[in-house]
């Protein structure tokens, strides 16, 4: 595989979470590097608003290739944090679910991201509820996605 830049592992991800949201027909705003949460003002009563933001988390490692004086064997980290704001509590845990599902199914049916890494795969999640009395409930879903990538350098 071409040696590639941690950007272009992170585009191609990129790619895949937005193809697998859009996919799900419903509104959802695609946020890149912006760890602002929905603004309560934003949702009306008895409405809902949910978003998904990608960013980079630091890369873990790079090793390497024997053979290939070129090439670097990285692992990097990416994060996708899921979040929806809503009163419904049901409602709210079924949508952030199925955002979730969708993003981690179309992660393991495109483990190449489209042919421009080795091997990607959705490594852990952790959710997280908060709730304030008078304010919609907030559901929030941290997921840490490893890509393994041929890289130019040892740190992409």
């Amino acid at each position: 595989m071409t040696p590639i830049r941690a950007r272009q592992a992170r585009d191609a991800l990129w790619n895949v979470v937005t193809a697998a949201v859009e996919a799900l027909g419903i509104p959802v705003e695609l946020k890149f590097r912006d760890n602002r949460l929905i603004n309560p003002a934003d949702v009306a009563p008895s409405g809902m608003k949910a978003a998904v933001n990608l960013y980079l988390e630091p890369i873990a490692d790079g090793r390497y290739l024997q053979g290939d004086p070129e090439s670097w064997d990285v692992q990097a980290r990416f994060g996708v944090g899921i979040e929806v704001l809503g009163q419904d509590d049901s409602a709210r845990f079924a949508l952030a679910d199925q955002i979730h599902d969708a993003i981690s199914d179309a992660i393991r049916t495109d483990y190449t991201l489209g042919g421009v890494v080795n091997y990607a795969s959705a490594a852990q999640c952790e959710p997280e509820d908060l709730k304030q009395d008078g304010m919609p409930g907030d559901t929030l879903i941290g997921l840490s996605v490893e890509v393994d990538f041929s890289g130019i350098s040892p740190v992409g």
